[in-house]
């Protein structure tokens, strides 16, 4: 037997002998939205039977309601069933990017309750075929050369335990840099920076053993008053963060190594774009002092960002989002990482990202 499917089976063995034998595998104290999720995302990580559907299927209807929601990040990337999430991501992206590593395993941010799970990672991998999601957003060519692409998830567990949603977003926009098509402003800031968390929580972290459950209610305020006021109010003082915060975006916008860098070549140039700012929420989820909120920003496009003029007449522009939060003592921020989905967002702004590479690619 192959050692990944070794691997992958041990870890849904532990998986299942967990529900019944607590002590077995996994810590009492692993929520088991956490525990699904980490049997889970071992057995995809090693890519196990990942071309077999009959296989794959019977693995996967373990963890997943048969007709979850996987909203990946791309247009029309919605998939809304197993078989669909089958065809219209997953083996796309094992075509892509075979043999893929992913830092941590898990990630280097996991955290869950039993109901809500996040996390956040990236992948190393060689580009060696073209990439073309399955809902028609187009295709990035293959490099056949290493390409490093951040990735977080969500997750919503129904009432049997099962995955009901999973909000996953791969940094899409910086595999096309990679690959080549830098199409927006190369930022100021550097690209391509997903550092762990400096917390001493472990990599993934939080380990659920040592978590005190009384942080995550202060933590969950705190993001959420962070969320308001840096990216809704677009406030320019951050007294709630600490002095050594770094804040890490996508491709595009890149890694912040203090509060300034922050607020003059992120914040401002955001808050500027966009008129009469409002958030809607999908997913929360804290533990410890190490929090998710996944989502969508929607504001009127009223000035440039990232290189994009408005429309005349300007029009609203929902800009989905998946972010993290890792406090520190004084639950101030420490790490704040931002994805955005560029490429939707710029398709709602007028420019079709896909459309481009596809049209440079032919000339």
């Amino acid at each position: 037997m192959p050692r990944s499917l070794r691997v992958g089976l041990s870890c849904l063995v532990c998986y299942s002998a967990m529900l019944l034998l607590p002590n077995s595998c996994l810590a009492t104290s692993e929520p088991k939205g956490k525990a699904l999720v980490s049997a889970m995302d071992n057995v995809i990580g090693h890519q196990t039977e990942w071309n077999n559907w009959t296989a794959w299927n019977s693995t996967m209807s373990q963890f997943f309601a048969q007709d979850f929601t996987y909203a990946f990040a791309c247009p029309n990337c919605t998939y809304k069933s197993i078989r669909a999430w089958y065809d219209g991501e997953h083996i796309p992206w094992n075509v892509a990017f075979p043999h893929t590593t992913f830092a941590g395993t898990t990630g280097i941010i996991f955290a869950g309750s039993n109901k809500y799970v996040t996390l956040i990672t990236y992948a190393q991998s060689t580009f060696v075929n073209d990439f073309t999601p399955g809902g028609g957003a187009g295709t990035i060519p293959a490099t056949h050369a290493p390409v490093t692409i951040s990735d977080l998830d969500f997750y919503i567990l129904n009432d049997e335990g099962k995955i009901a949603w999973n909000g996953c977003m791969a940094d899409i926009y910086g595999i096309m840099v990679q690959a080549g098509f830098r199409l927006l402003p190369k930022p100021v800031l550097p690209e391509g920076r997903l550092y762990a968390p400096r917390n001493m929580m472990g990599i993934p972290g939080p380990v659920s053993a040592y978590v005190n459950p009384h942080h995550a209610a202060p933590s969950h305020d705190v993001m959420m008053d962070t969320l308001e006021r840096d990216w809704v109010r677009g406030l320019p003082t951050l007294a709630h963060w600490s002095e050594d915060a770094v804040f890490y975006g996508s491709y595009g916008i890149g890694m912040a190594k203090n509060r300034q860098l922050f607020v003059q070549h992120v914040q401002e140039p955001f808050v500027a774009a966009f008129a009469n700012r409002s958030v809607a929420i999908d997913v929360t989820v804290c533990e410890g002092r190490v929090c998710g909120a996944h989502g969508h920003i929607k504001g009127l496009h009223v000035a440039p960002w990232l290189g994009q003029p408005p429309m005349s007449p300007p029009i609203e522009v929902s800009v989905r989002f998946g972010m993290h939060w890792n406090l520190d003592e004084q639950f101030k921020v420490l790490d704040h990482y931002a994805t955005f989905d560029l490429v939707t967002a710029m398709l709602e702004m007028g420019r079709d990202l896909f459309k481009e590479i596809k049209s440079n690619s032919t000339n």
